[in-house]
């Protein structure tokens, strides 16, 4: 049996040289058989690899939460914009700041007489986007089929024409929904007019209450146009608080108002609708 290799004098007092750890100098003596010391105290300690990568030093864990943290938030930002961009469709239309410069009114201006006095205002909320003209029309030129020879006054129309952007909101669920009659004893009539906008309606007053009304959905955008005629004062506009409706017979509403409100209408939403 070979014995353990004695301990060599290194000339130093008090110190001895041992194989040890390898790599270290003056490390202590390995242990001898039992896991005592040669000396006979206590063993020294023995480091063991437990197979664990060492671990991370401090200030690189720090440096990789802070950019761990910097990213999430970078990350978060771009889904917030991107969440509030994101919004409707709007379809091309936007806010409008005078909506009598894109409505020339031209056929009604054949039946009733060309535009005096327009009145234009506009609104712009976050939710909605808003825009009225109001103007009067006349007096009808002579032949036309809403002038009438034995009013000395002459025929003139007050025109109504509103635009409405729907920012938030689907205004197509309310939009079929029918308006109230003014009196007890009217009925509103409801007529679809085909090629104009999403859709759109013709509303009518049997007793003439509520001015022939043109309504249009396209997509979030409505507009709403009524021509109410009137029997104006020695040919001169009435203001709209004096005005006193004249009765129009339902087959010039159908046959040569409601056409020709189409037709302008039709206008005014290519004009208001941006380019693509």
């Amino acid at each position: 049996m070979i014995s353990e290799p004695e301990l060599e004098d290194d000339g130093r007092p008090g110190a001895a040289a041992a194989p040890g750890i390898p790599g270290q100098r003056g490390g202590a003596a390995r242990p001898g058989p039992g896991g005592a010391a040669p000396d006979g105290g206590e063993p020294p300690p023995v480091v063991v690899g437990d197979g664990r990568p060492p671990p991370t030093p401090r200030r690189t864990a720090v440096t990789w939460g802070l950019w761990g943290a910097l990213a999430a938030s970078v990350l978060w930002g771009a889904g917030l914009t991107l969440y509030h961009s994101g919004g409707p469709d709007l379809g091309g239309y936007g806010p409008e700041r005078d909506l009598c410069l894109d409505a020339p009114l031209t056929a009604l201006s054949q039946v009733l007489g060309g535009p005096s006095m327009p009145q234009a205002t506009s609104d712009e909320t976050e939710a909605v986007d808003s825009a009225v003209c109001r103007t009067d029309l006349g007096p009808a030129p002579a032949g036309s089929p809403l002038d009438a020879p034995d009013d000395r006054g002459g025929t003139r129309g007050l025109v109504d024409l509103r635009y409405v952007l729907h920012r938030k909101t689907d205004p197509a669920p309310e939009f079929d929904a029918l308006p109230e009659a003014k009196s007890p004893g009217s009925a509103l009539h409801l007529l679809r007019v085909p090629g104009l906008g999403t859709r759109a309606y013709l509303v009518t007053d049997s007793v003439g209450d509520l001015p022939p009304t043109l309504r249009v959905l396209d997509g979030r955008a409505e507009f709403t146009l009524s021509v109410r005629v009137y029997s104006s004062y020695r040919g001169h506009p009435a203001a709209p608080s004096s005005v006193r409706p004249r009765y129009v017979a339902a087959h010039l509403v159908s046959d040569v108002l409601a056409p020709a409100m189409a037709d302008d209408l039709r206008t005014v939403l290519k004009t208001v609708k941006s380019p693509e």
